[in-house]
């Protein structure tokens, strides 16, 4: 890697970071400062008022919601970013508008992967693989599946086991 390649990596893995930040500290005017005018989530074209709406709506639900930042790894213009996410529901939680979870006062930890795409400087495709049934497990929307050994159902219920 050459010295620029790595000042690029290194400002491209600030961006995804403050990203995380943004999501922690609720701070929804400041979302769209790192995204880009044509940027997809899911391959989903995706706004500023979409993302406000989205962050609103978890940190409403959950208002201690907490993203930490286990690894960040940079190549060319992708980051990859291996999280934790946690916090304790307070507040129902829409699904794409087609269901309402209910508030369970419980809390849950799950760890997460993001893939970011930038350019110049700015977060243009994202995509994630989240853990939303071991989430939805340890809220207590789902019962653990019956079907999987007792190692996965305790991991379910615990992602720390």
């Amino acid at each position: 890697m050459t010295s620029a390649d790595e000042t690029t990596a290194t400002r491209n893995k600030e961006v995804v970071r403050r990203q995380f930040d943004f999501w922690n500290d609720g701070e929804l005017d400041a979302l769209g400062k790192d995204l880009g005018a044509e940027a997809t989530n899911f391959r989903v074209p995706t706004d500023v008022d979409q993302l406000r709406r989205i962050v609103l709506n978890w940190r409403t639900a959950f208002p201690d919601l907490h993203y930490t930042v286990d690894t960040l790894l940079a190549e060319d213009d992708q980051v990859v970013a291996f999280v934790t996410l946690s916090g304790t529901q307070h507040g129902p939680l829409p699904l794409r508008g087609w269901a309402m979870l209910p508030v369970t006062g419980k809390h849950f930890s799950v760890k997460q992967m993001h893939l970011s795409r930038l350019r110049d400087g700015k977060v243009v495709d994202h995509w994630g693989v989240r853990d939303d049934l071991g989430m939805l497990v340890q809220l207590g929307h789902v019962a653990p599946p019956e079907h999987v050994g007792e190692h996965v159902a305790d991991v379910l219920r615990d992602p720390t086991v």
